[in-house]
């Protein structure tokens, strides 16, 4: 695992030892107890998502946006096609917290980087982006100063998925 700080610089550096380790659940009521499998069902769209199917059986309660939005995307060809980020990944997984924005990135099979970048931004700031107007996504293209700094977007590094988080 590899965290950076704002600048770059490297501040956590720890190679998988490939032992795998065992994940460790906590309860609010301070039950421990290690197991061999942990399954997260509470993502976005997950059985316990805010935006899940499931979530209306059993709450009338409605998501509000909280303030946070992500985006994942895929970097395939990572160390010859954005060896920059392949190496800033390195040889496991990264995470670069900032505050209003964060980088996570991971390698996975086939030389491909799975990277989620989340914005403390109101929510129009996401609607008001065409995301399929790639001149809009260009550096100087006018509107807020905040937008020309993302950089235009490549095939290989589409976004597959993109919704405001709850």
């Amino acid at each position: 695992m590899r965290v950076l700080g704002r600048d770059g610089t490297v501040l956590l550096d720890k190679p998988d030892d490939g032992t795998g380790g065992r994940p460790e659940v906590t309860f609010a009521d301070g039950t421990t107890f290690v197991t061999g499998l942990l399954v997260g069902a509470g993502g976005a769209g997950g059985a316990g998502g805010a935006w899940s199917r499931g979530r209306p059986l059993l709450s009338s309660a409605r998501p509000e946006y909280a303030g946070t939005s992500v985006a994942e995307t895929y970097l395939f060809g990572a160390d010859t096609r954005h060896p920059a980020a392949a190496k800033a990944v390195g040889g496991g997984m990264l995470i670069a917290p900032s505050p209003g924005a964060d980088i996570f990135a991971h390698r996975e099979s086939g030389d491909t980087l799975h990277a989620y970048v989340s914005l403390s931004r109101p929510l129009d700031w996401f609607t008001d982006i065409d995301f399929t107007d790639a001149a809009a996504r260009r550096p100087g293209a006018g509107g807020d100063p905040a937008r020309r700094r993302c950089p235009p977007r490549s095939k290989e590094s589409t976004p597959t998925r993109t919704r405001p988080t709850a």
